[in-house]
């Protein structure tokens, strides 16, 4: 597997270069509401532990993988306490399918241990699993280990690991946390030994001529100062805008460093114990800020509300062809877009909607997918050109059999997705189940209900009250729905995901601030935000917007958890 080094910079904006954000999520437990966030944004990077509080620490990965996201790090609690024999067994009990690297210690001596590491790696091997190792450990490049050289400073406890991180397929593994703001007085002192710890180990390294990738495998509000002991951020008392705002600027600063690959944010899906250091407060704005880390990325979209995740299976262009028809799709298994980013695979679509309702976009729409290609003698297709180059393909995630019903939260978005396809190209005139042109191929599967896509075709897309209608508004409002409608449905579909991590739509307020109190207006008159933390904590009115948000997707979250189609007396 070859190194996964990010790509040069581009040009973002007049003023800046940037990449893409390098911020990952670090899993606890498993769970539906870590599957929706994992899903959320494209995350560098997901780790997933596998605790003594149990839950199947594969599961995160699977969902990362089907999410396309590339960097998919396990660990497995206590590892470190076995012998090389023993934890190599435990390693090959798991399910490493989608684990792309294998974090081997943490907080232990194990880590500047190069036997124990050399043996469980070359085990590992013996046993088939070809993805990377990450050694090292938490304690590597603390400020008590440093030795002051003249060329610089030296850590004596990485030597044993030379030999092991100039082998192919190993990596450095750290722990950077930070107990302060950046606008603490300490900042310049800390920031070294914390956030910005592996520049220093890198620059000592260098010097041997030995140049790893650096994975950051937990990150965040701990490790505090002495006189700060009492937990994570918010038992801290640090305001979500200040923590969102520390995150925001470390993650500048790793963007434009080719060495680190990853972020991961400590911690998702916490245990009680760990609660005070639970990201699901701000996993909303920080998955904002990974979507639109990078415009380039925004740029190839079609529709406001997708992941992007493209596919490498395409043909460029239409070759003359108008797009008059949408292809509709059952994925016959959950892995679509993981399969769609794989070159041998051949295969692809413009999008896949998924249960939960998010929507991943993997080819633009002026470019011709790979997923109709296949025509039948039998289809009344057959005479035509190419399905692939005058249709847009959409799958729906559907088990292995394409038996499975489509969620409520499913049809609802790629219905919201067909209308703007609609709206985008109005030379279409049809729906089309793929069976229709492969003919006896199981696709979209039975029980799909066709009739409500080809009901679009028939009638107007819903009218907006007259007091959602841009025209109608004055410029702070206009200015309000134009930034709500730009994140499009993904802020409304969202929704599901930040309220089953305890964290409402409202988050959103912090950003929004002036245009929050004008959003809001449009439901219910008065000022939204309360006080300074007002926008963190939802001010006077945060079920005024809910609703502009269920009434904007159309869809609402029942009290059984389930996701229903909205109705205005609501």
């Amino acid at each position: 597997m070859a190194s996964l080094r990010k790509p040069a910079l581009q040009r973002v904006g007049e003023d800046e270069s940037v990449r893409r954000s390098a911020l990952g999520l670090h899993v606890i437990q498993p769970s539906v509401a870590v599957d929706a966030v994992i899903r959320a944004a494209p995350w560098a990077a997901v780790k997933s532990l596998a605790s003594p509080s149990g839950g199947a620490p594969g599961a995160p990965l699977a969902t990362a993988a089907a999410a396309g996201i590339p960097i998919r790090i396990l660990r497995l609690f206590g590892i470190e306490q076995m012998g090389s024999s023993a934890a190599v067994q435990r390693w090959l009990q798991q399910d490493l399918t989608h684990a792309s690297h294998l974090q081997l210690c943490c907080e232990s001596d194990r880590g500047d241990d190069p036997v124990w590491q050399g043996e469980v790696i070359a085990g590992l091997r013996a046993g088939g699993y070809g993805g990377r190792y990450l050694v090292g450990n938490f304690p590597t490049g603390n400020p008590a280990q440093v030795v002051t050289t003249p060329r610089g400073p030296h850590f004596p406890q990485l030597e044993p690991l030379y030999p092991l991180l100039q082998q192919s397929g190993v990596d450095l593994g750290l722990d950077e946390y930070t107990g302060i703001l950046e606008t603490d007085p300490r900042w310049s002192q800390w920031a070294p030994w914390t956030v910005q710890r592996h520049r220093v180990i890198l620059e000592d390294l260098g010097r041997q001529g030995i140049s790893p990738d650096v994975y950051i495998l937990e990150s965040g509000g701990d490790n505090v100062p002495p006189e700060m002991h009492g937990g994570g951020w918010q038992a801290r008392g640090w305001r979500s805008s200040e923590y969102v705002a520390l995150l925001r600027g470390i993650d500048r600063q790793d963007q434009q460093d080719s060495a680190v690959q990853c972020r991961c944010l400590f911690t998702l899906g916490a245990t009680p114990d760990w609660a005070s250091y639970e990201i699901a407060p701000i996993v909303g704005q920080l998955a904002m800020d990974v979507k639109g880390a990078g415009a380039e990325v925004a740029a190839q979209m079609d529709y406001a509300g997708a992941i992007w995740a493209p596919s490498p299976n395409f043909w460029a262009g239409r070759q003359g062809q108008a797009i008059t028809a949408i292809v509709l799709h059952g994925t016959a298994g959950p892995n679509a877009v993981a399969w769609f980013a794989d070159p041998k695979s051949q295969v692809s679509a413009h999008y896949v909607v998924h249960e939960d309702g998010t929507v991943t976009q993997c080819v633009r729409e002026v470019d011709s997918a790979w997923h109709a290609g296949v025509v039948t003698p039998n289809s009344v297709y057959a005479s035509r050109p190419n399905p692939n180059l005058w249709s847009i393909g959409v799958e729906h995630v559907r088990n292995q059999t394409n038996s499975s019903p489509l969620t409520a939260a499913q049809i609802a978005a790629s219905l919201a997705l067909c209308r703007g396809i609609l709206q985008r190209h109005p030379a279409i005139t049809a729906f089309i189940p793929h069976d229709a042109i492969d003919v006896g191929r199981v696709c979209p599967g039975p029980g799909f209900p066709l009739g409500e896509w080809q009901a679009l075709l028939a009638r107007p897309a819903p009218a907006a009250s007259p007091a959602t209608t841009p025209a109608a508004m004055g410029t702070e409002e206009q200015a309000a729905w134009s930034y709500y409608t730009q994140l499009g449905h993904q802020v409304d579909r969202q929704h599901a995901i930040w309220t089953a991590c305890l964290l409402p739509l409202y988050t959103y307020a912090a950003q929004l601030k002036e245009q929050a109190n004008a959003l809001a207006d449009l439901v219910m008159p008065g000022p939204l935000v309360s006080g300074e933390e007002g926008a963190m904590w939802g001010g006077s009115r945060p079920a005024a917007v809910v609703r502009l948000s269920n009434r904007v997707v159309g869809v609402y979250q029942a009290d059984d958890g389930t996701w229903r189609p909205y109705q205005a007396e609501r």
